[in-house]
């Protein structure tokens, strides 16, 4: 009976681990089209003819003495939505980076920019949602600062043939005390 149980067990085991090959098998297989139903107006084909890696510095603020990681804070923006950006033809696609921060594209040969979703909003709503204004300790730079902060791709690229794979690095980061925020400038003093 013991070795009737086993058998069962063995056999499950092999099942479910043929069954998430296959899972993984038709993931790979999937494309950026189902993430936006503008997919096709950037013209995403199958095979990557560029990979961006995204990652995010997180600053040292101060306190304890800072080990290597901490000076050096990087990490990558897994699953992380942007807007790939047609140039050229002015159309917007979603995008999802991968489980380790990675974008693998295949794109028709043109100019292409990166933007981060949280832009993809009109001018007056980002200023009134981003302009927290300033304090004793942090100063506004204003509202231009603001436009071009708004206006600003993330990655520009452009993509000459679909045979040559284009290997790129783009990063976001955070400033001690003001997050994402370029407008805000903190000038008080750190922690000891």
């Amino acid at each position: 009976m013991i070795r009737i149980v086993l058998i069962l067990l063995v056999v499950l085991f092999h099942a479910i681990q043929l069954n998430a090959q296959k899972d993984k098998h038709i993931d790979k297989k999937k494309s950026h089209k189902e993430d936006s139903p503008q997919a096709e107006s950037a013209q995403i084909l199958s095979g990557p003819n560029i990979s961006i890696y995204f990652t995010h510095y997180y600053p040292y603020c101060g306190g304890a003495a800072p080990d290597e990681s901490q000076m050096n804070n990087f990490q990558p923006l897994c699953n992380t939505p942007f807007l790939l950006m047609n140039l050229i033809t002015n159309t917007d696609t979603l995008v999802k980076t991968d489980s380790t921060g990675r974008l693998n594209l295949n794109l028709a040969p043109g100019k292409y920019g990166i933007k981060e979703l949280y832009k993809d909003i009109p001018f007056d709503e980002f200023y009134q949602k981003y302009n927290i204004g300033a304090d004793m300790y942090t100063q506004n730079m204003g509202k231009e600062c603001y436009q071009d902060w708004w206006s600003r791709l993330m990655l520009e690229f452009v993509i000459t043939d679909e045979t040559t794979t284009i290997q790129l690095e783009a990063s976001t980061s955070d400033a001690c005390f003001t997050g994402n925020n370029p407008c805000l400038i903190y000038t008080g003093p750190y922690p000891p």
